[in-house]
This record gives structure tokens, sequence and C-alpha cells, in this order.
């Protein structure tokens, strides 16, 4: 094997031998092999061997290798590549070169990208295909750009978007986007816009919304409902509520009494569970998933993963 083609196994397997190989050796072939294998590699080459397909075939490996390509050497092929693979690329992309075509495919790729688009370059197309790939992104975009399009998308990818949605632009359509897809985006919603309908929808995806919902909405019906659309809201309710709560259930069966429980003949919501609590105080303990029981019949038992309580049969 010649010292040629040793060198060129060399890079084949490790692009970054290039920088080792001497500048007599050097072949467009041999480029080429480097960066398709290690795109930064390009940062070795010399630049009278940077060729068109060269550069290409290293930003087609490493979208941000084009940082180490000269800007006079630059053209809108290989900026396009070079976005496809990273849409961090465009920072390096001069803008002469750049084109909405060009900002649009680096946005799709990343939409943080979009911080780098000069602001004369925007359209409601980049702004919107940038929200759907990150909702973040929304932070980038001028007040002037924003649209229901735009923040409703941005919305949809991350609830938690919407904190960066001026509070002037803000609706009930878009508060409720945003909290079906995160619960706990509620926070970031001022509280005088706060609507049962988003309150609710915000619980059911997540109970841990309930947190960031103001003391001041935070009613005993609002506990009752909650419970209907999350189950879990149950580990939220002051023990002020809890005996109320309890009463608005009537009591189907009382257990033995040394289990110090009873049931409820009502399924919260559609949930499946029903309600288990302290026969002695009327505060609830747990709720759980139990066998569904035939109330008017009483035949199947009823089973608590807590372990209240054991299989239990029902008297007839």
């Amino acid at each position: 094997m010649s010292s040629y083609e040793e060198l060129f196994e060399a890079v084949k397997k490790r692009g970054r031998a290039i920088k080792h190989v001497p500048p007599g050796f050097l072949s467009e072939q041999v480029c080429i092999t480097a960066v398709k294998q290690f795109g930064y590699a390009i940062r070795y080459i010399p630049k009278e061997l940077l060729s068109e397909q060269v550069m290409l075939e290293a930003v087609k490996k490493s979208g941000r290798a084009i940082k180490y390509i000269p800007k006079e050497l630059l053209s809108k092929e290989v900026c396009t590549a070079a976005v496809k693979q990273n849409g961090y690329a465009i920072k390096y992309c001069i803008q002469e070169l750049l084109s909405e075509e060009i900002c649009l495919e680096a946005v799709k790729q990343n939409g943080r990208a979009l911080e780098f688009i000069p602001k004369e370059l925007l359209s409601e197309e980049i702004c919107t295909a940038a929200v759907k790939q990150i909702g973040f992104a929304l932070k980038f975009i001028p007040k002037e750009l924003l649209s229901e399009q735009v923040y409703t998308a941005a919305v949809k990818q991350n609830g938690f978007a919407i904190k960066y949605i001026p509070k002037e632009l803000l609706s009930e359509k878009v508060m409720l986007e945003a909290v079906k897809k995160c619960g706990c985006a509620i926070k970031y919603i001022p509280k005088e816009f706060l609507s049962e309908q988003v309150i609710f929808a915000a619980i059911k995806q997540d109970e841990l919304a309930i947190e960031n919902i103001p003391l001041s909405s935070r009613s005993e019906q609002l506990f009752i409902e909650a419970m209907k659309q999350n189950i879990k809201v149950y580990r939220f309710i002051p023990l002020e509520f809890q005996q109320q709560f309890v009463k608005q259930f009537s009591i189907a069966k009382k257990l033995e009494s040394d289990t110090e429980c009873l049931i409820t003949n009502e399924l919260i919501g559609e949930s499946g569970y029903y309600i288990c609590c302290s026969v002695k105080s009327d505060h609830i303990i747990s709720f759980d998933s139990w066998c569904r029981l035939d109330l008017k019949q009483q035949k199947k038992c009823c089973y608590c993963k807590g372990n209240l309580i054991e299989e239990i049969f029902c008297n007839s």
C-alpha cells in the first residue's frame, strides 16, 4: 500500500486526521472523504482546496461547520444545505445570501434559529414554522409580527410559551390551548383572565395546576368540579373543605367499623374511582379504583389498594 493510500484510509476512518496530511498529498477526493466522516474537518483544509463539493459535503455532515468556510466562498446552495442539517448554521450565513426559503428551512430544523434571522426577512410563515418546531421561539418574534395564528401554534407546541404573549393579545382560545398542553402554564395567565373553563382544563391536564390558582378562586365548588376533571386533585383539598366534600356524595355502605372507612355510591366524574374516608372525622384518606360494585345486588367485593380495606364481600 502506497503512502497516499495509507493517508486516504486514515482520513476515511477519522476525518480529523486530515490535519496531519502533508499538503502534497491533499486532493479533492481526500478532502471530501474527510468531511464526509467529520464535517468539522473542513477547518484543516486549505482555502484553495475548498470546492463547492467539499463545502457541501462538510455542511451536510455538520451544519455548523459552515463557520469555518470563508464568507467569500459561501453560496446559497451551501447555506441551504447547512441550515437543513442544523438551523443554527444560519448564524454564520451572510445576509446577502439569505432568502425566505433558507430562513424557512432553518426554523423548520431548529425554531431557535429565528433569533439570527434579520427582522426584514421575517414573515408570518417563518414565525409560525419556528414556533411549531419549538414554542419558546415566540420570544424572538417582534410584537408587530405576532398574530393569533403564530401564538396559537406556539402554545400548542409548548403551553409555557404563553408567558411570551403580551397580556392584551391573550384570548380564551389561546389560554385554553396553552393549559391543555401544559396545565401548569396557568401560572402565566393573569388572574383577572382566568375563567372556570380555563381552570378546569388546566387541572384536567395536570392536577398540580391547582397550586397556581389564586387562593381567592379556590372554592369548595372548584375542588368538587376539579375532582371530576382529575381525581388526583384530592391531594390539594384543604381539611376545612373535606367534610363538606364528603357530604356531597351519599353513603352507600359503611364497612366493618374496625376499618374506620366508608365508601360512597358515586363515581367521581367518569374516573372509575370511589371515595375512601375516615368514619371518625369524615376526612378524605384516599381515592382508589375499586371493583365496580353492583349497589343494588351488593354481591361484588371491593378492594382498596392502600390496604385500608382488604377483600370484603358486601351482604345482600
